[in-house]
């Protein structure tokens, strides 16, 4: 009932957003039993929602907004949620620097641990980093600082998109980035 009324609103603006309501009330017992498990191991819910502002130099700073963040006898753990699958998040962090949220996210924290949360039907995930979490961190914040370096002084970024999500972007045209394997 509680999920009903909190999308509720957002269904009157866009009836798609009933799709994702049932795709969340189909997963709500995989999230409880999640839930009770992290919580018998002692994590605590802390905030959740949390914006941010990472300060990169004098003239950059990233804004997010943090799913959510538990703690555990002086440990900090950051998670964020995705309605995919484990083997989908896994492929994101299985190479060090491919994703930079959750060492984002990690670093603000200073966090001890850091996950995505798959879920998806009846499963609930997490699925963290295989790397040192603070060493990837600090790497992935250094990488993000060479690059806007790189940025400011002219360079030339290549563009990286995902197959499925270039399919329906509207720079298509000016990327083209489907005809890069044909040279």
């Amino acid at each position: 009932h509680i999920s009903s009324e909190v999308f509720a609103p957002s269904v009157e603006r866009d009836y798609l957003v009933r799709a994702w309501l049932l795709r969340w009330q189909q997963a709500i017992p995989a999230y409880l039993d999640a839930q009770l498990k992290s919580e018998a191991e002692g994590w605590r819910y802390q905030n959740g929602e949390v914006p941010f502002e990472l300060p990169m130099t004098d003239e950059l700073i990233l804004h997010g907004r943090i799913d959510r963040v538990d703690v555990r006898e002086g440990e900090c753990r950051v998670l964020d949620y995705k309605m995919m699958e484990a083997t989908r998040l896994r492929s994101k962090l299985k190479e060090a620097g491919e994703d930079v949220q959750l060492a984002c996210y990690a670093h603000v924290y200073e966090a001890d641990e850091a996950a995505f949360v798959s879920i998806e039907k009846d499963k609930v995930v997490a699925v963290a980093p295989p790397q040192d979490l603070p060493e990837l961190a600090e790497a992935n914040i250094e990488r993000l600082k060479a690059l806007f370096a790189q940025m400011r002084e002219g360079a030339k970024m290549p563009a990286h998109g995902v197959d499925e999500a270039c399919a329906y972007c509207e720079m298509r045209g000016l990327c083209r980035k489907s005809e890069w394997s044909a040279a």
